[in-house]
């Protein structure tokens, strides 16, 4: 079970003894890509409903039918040639291949060190990275095989759309908010060494609060009904989603 706080509080947090992720600061981030990083981050933490199409296309059966840690082990291997070491430090993809689990029969990535990303290890891995950039786990489900077409080709015309815009960054504009908001201290001199999941948390941080001060004018005022809001966005302390 991810420890949050440790999460929030750390660049690195150590899974075991073996393997440990890492949330890289805005400058590390930079100069790796923001494309290359984002995607990545993607990659990694991608469910079956985050692959439709592809799903389709290469095996042709539905993505509700594909576990999504096999589905995690293919696109693992699928980033053979990649430094992956600004998220998991010390991991090198090409070493790792799937087999059999000598005691629990299961499938699992191991390298020839004997270093073993499995089931759990990979649940711990996406919750931290989910929890870090502030991502929601994509679960979908069609009713029939009707439906779950129509959803694979709204995903494909949705892909092939974006294909044709031209890439623009997702940091930016959040980064040039956050350095002009009187609510936040960083400025842009010295913002590039947040680590992305406090910068990340400090961005719906303050949403958040934004969101709580307009609510409790609006109520103060009398121009909005408390009873049809909900508690949680009355709570100014309160878990981010």
């Amino acid at each position: 079970m991810l420890d949050q706080l440790k999460a929030y509080r750390k660049i690195e947090y150590p899974i075991n003894s073996k393997i440990t992720v890492r949330q890289p600061t805005l400058d590390e981030v930079c100069e790796y890509g923001e494309r290359e990083y984002l995607g990545l981050v993607h990659t990694l933490c991608a469910t079956p409903s985050d692959r439709k199409v592809d799903i389709w296309d290469s095996l042709h059966v539905y993505w509700d039918t594909v576990d999504e840690y096999e589905l995690f082990i293919s696109l693992f291997r699928a980033l053979k040639g990649i430094d992956i070491s600004i998220v998991l430090p010390g991991i090198v993809v090409d070493d790792f291949v799937p087999m059999i689990h000598t005691q629990t029969k299961q499938i699992v990535l191991r390298n020839s060190d004997g270093v073993v990303i499995d089931r759990a290890i990979h649940s711990i891995l996406t919750d931290y990275l989910r929890s870090v950039h502030k991502l929601t786990k994509n679960v979908d489900f069609g009713c029939n095989d009707y439906t779950k077409d129509i959803m694979i080709e709204d995903d494909r015309d949705e892909r092939e759309m974006l294909g044709r815009k031209e890439y623009r960054s997702n940091l930016l504009p959040l980064i040039s908010t956050m350095t002009n908001d009187e609510g936040f201290k960083y400025r842009y001199d010295d913002i590039w060494g947040l680590p992305i999941g406090v910068f990340m948390d400090a961005v719906v941080r303050v949403s958040h609060r934004r969101n709580y001060d307009q609510l409790m004018t609006g109520i103060y005022t009398g121009n909005i009904d408390v009873k049809k809001i909900n508690k949680k966005e009355l709570n100014l302390f309160g878990e981010l989603k």
